[in-house]
């Protein structure tokens, strides 16, 4: 990542003039000259090669920003758009490499419980590979995404982890992997997905048919680069709508199988 503060960068933008191929609420990505290009409303900047396998990520830093703010809104973001524009997939969900070695996601809204969950099944023996963001590929691969989690206090005792990281200032507390006690293994790499779990309000261990995961994962899943990207994904979806996949709430966490 590179500091421009000060730099002028109009030859970026003045250089683009087709339409983007993809445009989001805060930027928009660009071909030019056989790489990627991203601009950014708030000054930073993206530039994906390919071909070289590199990206770059320049703009203006403010010496306000804690690390953070940075990782949070600056560095996972961008990270995140790199990968989906190499061709990847992403989901708002959880998951971890079970002791079989192949991937379980866990799906839900913010609120549900969905790091909990995924904590609770890293604290019985499986590997943690992230709590809010997972990529995926068309061969039905998940890959670990490790960042910072956020807990409450009440999620902390009940997956008995108040002595270790607790109490936490206003209930909520944010703590990086290597923060986390040894009990809980991080997996950095890729498992087949095998099992499929949606937290919801009626939960009831319900087995859900593959028409009806297919609208879950649409509206869990985030928006792919391209046209050839959103058909591609469309195709991945009605795959993964074949995995089983069960329903459940925060209050059937430590009775159903899986989370015992």
């Amino acid at each position: 990542m590179i500091n421009t503060k000060g730099i002028s960068l109009g030859y970026v933008i003045g250089g683009i003039k087709q339409k983007p191929i993809h445009e989001e609420k805060l930027f928009a990505l660009f071909e030019s000259s056989g790489r990627i290009v991203g601009v950014f409303r708030d000054g930073f900047y993206l530039i994906l090669d390919k071909k070289n396998n590199t990206a770059t990520i320049f703009g203006n830093f403010s010496p306000q920003w804690d690390s953070s703010y940075l990782n949070a809104f600056i560095f996972t973001p961008l990270v995140e758009l790199i990968i989906r524009a190499s061709g990847f997939f992403s989901v708002h969900a959880g998951a971890v490499e079970d002791k079989t070695g192949n991937c379980i996601l866990i799906f839900g809204d913010s609120g549900t419980g969905k790091t909990t969950a995924t904590l609770r099944k890293a604290l019985s023996g499986s590997r943690l590979m992230g709590d809010d963001t997972i990529m995926l590929d068309d061969q039905l691969n998940a890959f670990s995404f490790l960042k910072p989690l956020h807990l409450y206090q009440d999620s902390l005792k009940l997956l008995g982890l108040s002595a270790e990281l607790g109490p936490v200032e206003k209930g909520k507390g944010e703590f990086t992997i290597s923060e986390l006690p040894s009990s809980i293994e991080p997996y950095n790499g890729r498992a087949k997905i095998e099992k499929l779990y949606f937290l919801g309000l009626t939960g009831g261990n319900r087995t859900m048919e593959p028409a009806e995961v297919f609208r879950k994962l649409l509206s869990y899943s985030m928006i792919p680069v391209g046209k050839e990207g959103v058909q591609a994904q469309m195709g991945l979806l009605k795959k993964i709508s074949f995995i089983p996949a069960v329903e459940i709430s925060r209050e059937e966490f430590g009775e159903i199988d899986g989370f015992q």
